[in-house]
């Protein structure tokens, strides 16, 4: 590609002469399937703007045998002297004896031969294989940009509009077609032969280049446009016969987008009729001819059950993209090829609106800044790049700007100006563009005049950097501003131009775009400009350890952004915690601009993995697409590290290969498109980082596929199948040879071309050679195809030999190409890039710019010739050489980085604070440290399970358990001495399998209330999007001490007599441990009640980070369950006591981890709603909490006593009793703590909020203060209900009281209340209270806790007196039953009858209605497109 530094300088363009003008061509066509030539006659009308005796238009590879010119109205004809035809130019001159005169309309009739080549140019033929496995042929045209002079003489520019009359003569068995409807049919005799002739309609005024013939023994599927605008559209689909059927899903396709966009635009369709044919050999995607859109026989063509998902969505983006062209391109077209971007730049983005109102849930353009957006920006951001508008004068020029820029960038930038606009606008200002300048030809002014009339913005201005200069900016923040007192922040952005290779000059950045600049925060969504090098912007923000603020939302604007490291860390944590906060867009968005600027120089490549943890749990397809390309770009960099590409595919397989079994294989009945994307994704990215599992099984199905089975595999999945087999294979000629026989028999064409783009994978060198002599035979491959089989060497193992065999290929074998490829556009551009696109080195550089400069030619001669050849491909290789010296530099950069990253880490979970420089805020540290202990936890288990309790199952779990302790600095030394106290063999064996399974299963646990306490962290997180109003107390310690318990049970085990006494009590711990997990569980519900009702309108307060207690306590528990558990075997001292040991602990440990388990579903649940109640503006006002927390705690306490009674009930001897009352007064004592915690967690939740509330309802008016009285009423109706529950429940419990544990209750609950003066606790509480969190063990400090949350509103007034009285009647109630006799009395039933009651009656919690400023994360959509550009592309 031509290399461009800046402004373009003007070179004279290849036009015509412009002494006339083309008003009308009348064209009379003879094509021949049998000889491939054509003859025909062409009639030009021509409006003379100057006197001449010559006439020039242009042909190529066309043979005028005689002309002559008429004059309208005058018998006067003027027959030519001479007829020159200039091959070079592509041009024919018609010289006459006398002068065609000014002012007049003048005839050009000439007679003509030609070819139907085989070049897929001009009016070419076309090769298939028919149903019955014979070679046929069909006639296509392909006329962009420059190739309607192939098919006879004419005015071939852009802006030399004119209308057409087609007649063509064919044989009567075949079908023909034009841009126009068939006007009659009659037979004719033509040089003996009888023909079929058929007259078409003449076409509205068009440019050449949208000329369209086919002549074949075709068949179509028809359906009916009905837009609201114009006349109905007779819509078909036309494919050669047998093929047909296949069109149906395109056609209809078509219908829909027709009717869209008539009503988008507000202007009808011009033609009555909108064919569209598949073309078996076709060099470009599709071409958007006005009437007869031609593509790609793959690219149109859909069959149930066998297309893939992703084949399916590039069809519906094609057919949007060429129909959005009868509107832009072919009803108002560029004046010349410099404008190209109007055409295609308006298709790409505006064929994406008619894609996602047709698929909405596909998340179209989420897709689009994955994959158009992406290679747009790392294409422009070279210094071979080129402006979107830019000038051209050649045909070699032109065809090379059918780039990225042209349609990627191009795109990108009408979404930004769409999205700065508002949609709305932006449609109204392009249907005034299309009425204005309907059949005529527009520039880009023209476009931004129609915009601005309409927003009354100066569009042209704003627009001019992002057409006319080359590149983009990068934004930098420069520094910030933080007003505490008026909550705003000022942040000073500077934008500069972003080069990939990091080296800007003074020169380089002399562009200052206009940029509409959007600010996206907790606090909402803010809109600025920045039109200057520097500027600063002032939002609402309040500092808090979970706020944050993004520029560029759903990365609308074609920029980056540069954050410092620390706040880039900061925005991957917060990703990691409350993924939702950011749009799929967005996430994308951070991950590509983190890599660009590592690869550049401006950051570190480390650090832009260390960002990859926070998308560890990442789920939509599309973001992890885009983490996958850049892994694998990352791979194909340092592909001659073997180290780097290691670690790299370790870090794939954790990432990816976890997601394998929960996707599989095979489609899901029912399942979504974006479900069959992200299996096909996922396979991939794993297969491709070596996954063991995932290779083993694609070659599985590969053997079933040979065996005929035609399901061995979705259709998604072929080529990954095919690919990974070879890549992979153990016996390459076998795989090698079977894979060819698969693309020769297959006739399912999508299928061949995914076997075709995997045989460079061969683990064979020689193989690859023979696959490239292969290439060569055009019965093998289609032209069209050539570079499928050469870009499958890229993913070869054996990379760096590969490529230089390809190279020698090239260079070897261009000279033989060169002609063949050199006319179909981008196919002599892919032969040429092949072997050079991902390499590395500057010796690569230096063979590259050798062998375009001729240096290995022999003469002079041939070096003109390779420099003359080289002009059709100076662009694309001159980007290929920088991108190769970028890449070069970004290695030499970072290799050491990367290996000294790489010795640091035992794994691929690189933690942000490993790589990362520097700043993290404490809360966001915490954070990070609580991620790595998780990340530490989980590695031990899923160790633990790999290896089934192998060989070293005991190391293992110790080790990880010392891992595990050591990072929060707890000893774990008990455990090994209490092993070393053990005296015998055989008890040493029992100690092992005890603690084996005790250690093991509570890790598990502790890994499990770890991630419950994530959920519940992310839950805050986004519950304060606003303003955090309440600090959320920790409410996991219930279901770790009631673990701790469980396995202090087991120090009760003594003898062999005491097994059946163990085992019931056991059970009855486990059993109220359970119900005391659900009470907790429905505390926790309560708090989540509280906390989104709470953030309803304006919350006051910060969610203080709790992370770090939590940890603590978890780390502990784990700690403490090793040590108990070896304590627990200490006693054990006979072979029928382990069996005891074994039984008692295996139960207790399973119902635990069953109890976290649910405890954990239940906050997910919590944080579910949470998320959604607290997104936009709250509605709601605090609801009464009361109830469920007094219920949880009487139930609890009664259920303590219950279980207490059936503890004892097994009691028979004297021995036997002192161990049954011990163990109940544990379990009695465990619960009523827990109990009391939990209240307390409750309460302390629930003063802030009511302290809230108390302080919004002093400002409020007095309607709201009237609803706040209501709010009041309703809290002492509940208060009041649970009061008669607690005394029927007392009641029952009096009832079900025993004998045998009166002394153990009436301490216990006397220690409540009595044990010191209530007032002077109070004082004390109230002081710590201000700045820590109380943990608090007695119902004592219930009481304390209530009394020292006395304000003025009467709902906290009255917990405090119902609170105290309960205390009180249940203190009184204990006297009485330590003296009453044991009661006998089932009380099961009633308990589950109760707990079914509740769960029956529990309100589900409401979604809270969204706000005009919400930001919402868009579902999920598409992988990279088939082909880079639909039209000729």
């Amino acid at each position: 590609m031509c290399k461009n530094h800046g402004e373009v300088t003007a070179k004279p363009r290849d036009i015509l002469p412009t002494q006339v003008v083309p008003t009308h061509y009348v064209v009379n066509l003879t094509p021949s399937l049998e000889t491939f030539t054509f003859k025909g006659t062409v009639k030009v009308n021509l409006t003379v703007v100057e006197t001449t005796k010559t006439l020039v238009c242009n042909a190529n590879e066309v043979t005028v045998s005689e002309a002559f010119v008429s004059i309208v109205g005058s018998p006067e004809t003027l027959q030519t002297a001479k007829i020159t035809h200039n091959e070079k130019s592509q041009t024919v001159m018609f010289e006459f004896e006398n002068e065609i005169p000014k002012g007049f309309i003048a005839q050009l009739v000439c007679d003509f031969t030609g070819i139907h080549n085989d070049k897929m140019a001009g009016f070419y033929r076309s090769s298939y294989t028919d149903q019955e496995g014979n070679k046929k042929y069909m006639l296509a045209t392909q006329c962009e940009t420059t190739d309607c002079r192939r098919i006879f003489p004419c005015w071939d520019e852009p802006a030399l509009k004119a209308t057409f009359d087609v007649t063509l003569n064919v044989d009567p068995s075949l079908v023909a077609l034009a841009n126009m409807n068939v006007l009659e049919e009659h037979t004719s005799t033509i040089d003996g032969k009888e023909l079929k002739t058929i007259r078409y309609a003449t076409t509205p005024r068009m440019s050449s280049y949208l000329f369209a013939l086919a002549v074949g023994d075709l068949e179509y599927v028809e359906s009916v446009a009905h837009p609201k605008l114009g006349e109905p559209i007779i819509c078909r689909t036309y494919a050669y016969k047998g093929e047909g059927e296949k069109g149906r899903f395109s056609v209809e396709v078509a219908v829909k987008v027709l009717e869209y966009f008539t009503e988008l635009f507000e202007v009808p369709y011009p033609l009555p009729k909108m064919d569209m044919l598949a073309v078996p050999d076709f060099s470009a995607g599709a071409m958007e001819n006005w009437g007869l859109v031609t593509y790609r026989q793959v690219l149109l063509l859909f069959e149930e059950g066998k297309t893939s998902a992703s084949l399916k969505n590039t069809i519906v983006s094609i057919i949007g993209h060429e129909l959005a062209h009868q509107w832009f391109g072919n009803l108002v077209t560029m004046s010349w090829w410099n404008e190209l971007w109007l055409n295609e730049g308006f298709a790409t983005f505006v064929g994406e609106m008619a894609n996602d109102h047709l698929y909405p849930e596909w998340c179209i353009f989420t897709s689009f800044v994955n994959d158009d957006q992406s290679y747009a920006l790392g294409l422009d951001a070279m210094r071979s790049s080129h402006p979107i508008d830019v000038e051209v004068s050649s045909a070699e020029e032109i065809d090379q700007i059918f780039d990225a820029i042209s349609y990627s960038k191009g795109g990108s930038v009408i979404r930004m100006l769409n999205a700065y606009l508002g949609p709305d606008k932006f449609a109204k200002g392009v249907g005034n563009y299309l009425r204005k300048h309907a059949y005529g030809n527009a520039t880009t002014m023209d476009l931004w005049d129609a915009l601005s009339e309409v927003s009354g913005k100066d569009v042209a201005t704003m627009m001019y950097g992002w057409t006319k200069k080359m590149g983009y900016p990068m934004l930098v923040i420069v520094g910030e501003d933080y007003n505490a007192e008026e909550k705003t922040l000022t942040i000073h952005v500077k934008q500069q131009r972003f080069l990939s290779s990091g080296d800007l000059t003074e020169d380089d950045d002399q562009t200052t775009w206009f940029v509409p600049l959007s600010v996206h925060s907790n606090q909402g969504l803010f809109q600025f400009e920045l039109a200057a090098k520097q500027d600063k912007f002032t939002f609402p923000y309040e500092e808090s350890p979970y706020s944050f603020y993004k520029l560029n939302y759903k990365n609308t604007g074609f920029f980056r952004v540069c954050y410092s490291a620390d706040k880039l860390t900061r925005l991957g944590n917060l990703i990691a915690v409350a993924p939702s906060s950011f749009s799929a867009e967005d996430r994308i968005g951070i991950v590509t601009d983190a890599f660009a600027f590592a690869k550049a120089g401006y950051g570190e490549t480390v650090g832009a993995l260390a960002l990859l943890q926070g998308f560890k749990d990442e789920s939509d397809p599309i973001v992890l697409q885009q983490i996958s390309n850049q892994i694998k770009d990352i791979k194909s960099a340092f592909f001659k590290e073997p180290a780097v590409v290691k670690v790299l595919e370790e870090l794939q397989v954790s990432i990816f290969g976890s997601k394998v079994q929960s996707f599989g294989f095979d489609l899901v009945p029912g399942e979504s498109f974006l479900a069959a994307k992200a299996r096909t994704l996922i396979i991939d990215a794993a297969a491709d980082g070596g996954d063991e599992y995932v290779i083993k099984e694609l070659r599985a199905r590969f053997a079933r596929r040979l065996e005929g089975d035609e399901k061995a595999v979705p259709s998604d999945l072929t080529r990954i199948m095919v690919l990974n087999t070879l890549k992979y294979s153990e016996n390459p000629r076998k795989d090698f040879d079977d894979a060819l026989r698969l693309y020769r028999t297959e006739k399912d064409i999508a299928f061949k071309l995914d076997v075709l783009y995997s045989l460079g994978a061969i683990n064979d060198l020689t193989l690859v050679e023979e696959l490239l002599t292969l290439v060569k035979d055009e019965d093998f491959v289609k032209l069209q195809d050539i570079a499928s089989p050469l870009f499958s060497i890229l993913a070869n193992r054996q990379k760096a030999e590969a490529m230089d065999i390809l190279w020698y290929w090239m260079i070897a074998n261009f000279d033989e190409l060169y002609p063949k490829l050199n006319s179909s556009l981008g196919l002599i551009d892919s032969v040429v890039r092949a072997p050079i696109l991902r390499q590395v080195g500057l010796h690569i550089v230096k063979r590259i710019e050798d062998w375009t400069e001729g240096v290995d030619c022999e003469t002079e001669e041939l070096r003109e010739k390779r420099k003359t050849q080289m002009l059709s491909v100076k662009r694309p290789v001159e980007q290929a050489i920088e991108a190769i010296k970028t890449k070069t530099q970004w290695v030499e950069n970072e290799r050491a980085n990367l290996h000294q990253w790489i010795s640091q880490s035992d794994n691929t979970d690189v933690t942000a604070a490993a790589v990362t420089d520097k700043v993290a805020e404490p809360a966001v540290e915490e954070v990070i440290e609580k991620k790595e202990i998780q990340e530490q936890i989980l590695e031990i288990v899923e160790r633990t399970a790999l290896e089934q309790k192998a060989v070293e199952p005991v190391v293992a779990t110790e080790a990880a358990v010392e891992a595990v302790v050591e990072e929060t600095k707890v000893e774990a030394v008990a455990t090994e001495a209490a092993v070393e106290a053990v005296e015998t063999v055989e008890t040493k064996e029992i100690v092992t399998e005890v603690t084996e399974t005790v250690v093991e299963t509570v890790t598990e646990t502790v890994v499990e209330a770890t991630e419950t306490v994530e959920t519940v962290e992310s839950t805050v997180v986004e519950a304060a999007v606003e303003e955090p109003v309440a600090e959320v107390a920790a409410t996991e310690e219930p279901v770790v001490e009631a673990a701790v318990e469980a396995v202090e049970t087991v120090e009760t085990v003594e003898t062999v007599e005491t097994k059946e006494i163990v085992t019931e009590v056991t059970e009855t711990v486990v059993e109220t441990v359970t119900e005391t997990v659900v009470e907790a569980t429905e505390t926790v519900e309560t708090v989540e009640s509280t906390v989104v009702e709470a953030a309803v309108e304006e919350p006051v307060a910060e969610v203080a980070a709790t992370e770090e207690p939590v940890v603590e306590a978890a780390v502990e528990t784990a700690v403490e369950a090793a040590v108990e558990a070896v304590e627990t075997v200490e006693t054990v001292e006979t072979v029928e006591t382990k069996e005891i040991v074994t039984e008692v602990t295996e139960t207790v440990v399973e119902t635990v981890t069953e109890t976290v388990v649910e405890a954990t579903e239940t906050v997910e649940t919590v944080e579910s709603t949470v998320v959604e109640a607290a997104v936009e503006e709250p509605v709601a006002e605090v609801a009464a909490t009361e109830e469920p927390v007094v219920e949880a705690a009487v139930e609890t306490a009664v259920e303590a006593a219950v279980e207490a009674v059936e503890t004892v009930e097994t009691v028979e001897t004297v021995e036997t009793k002192e161990i049954v009352t011990e163990v109940t007064e544990t379990v009695v004592e465990t619960v009523t703590e827990t109990v009391v915690e939990a209240t307390e967690t409750v309460e302390t939740v629930e003063s802030t909020v009511v302290e809230a509330v108390v302080e919004e309802t002093k400002t409020q008016s007095a309607a709201v203060a009237e609803e706040t009285k209501e709010v009041v009423e309703t809290v002492t109706e509940t208060v009041v209900e649970a009061k008669t529950v607690v005394e029927e429940v007392k009641a029952e419990a009096v009832a079900e009281s025993a004998a045998v544990v009166e002394e153990t209750v009436t301490k216990t609950l006397e220690t409540v209340v009595v044990e010191t003066k209530v007032e002077t606790v109070v004082e004390q509480a109230l002081e710590t209270a201000k700045s820590e969190q109380v943990q608090i063990d007695t119902v004592e400090s219930l009481v304390k806790e209530v009394e020292a949350k006395k304000v003025d509103v009467i709902v906290e007034e009255t917990m405090a007196q119902v609170a105290a009285q309960v205390a009180a009647e249940i203190k009184e109630q204990a006297k009485i039953e330590a003296k009453e006799e044991k009661v006998e009395q089932p009380v099961e039933s009633k308990t589950e009858e109760k707990t079914e009651e509740k769960a029956d009656t529990k309100e589900q919690p409401k979604a809270v209605p969204a706000m005009d400023t919400e930001v919402k994360s868009e579902p999920v959509k598409e992988t990279p497109k088939e082909t880079s550009s639909w039209c000729c592309f």
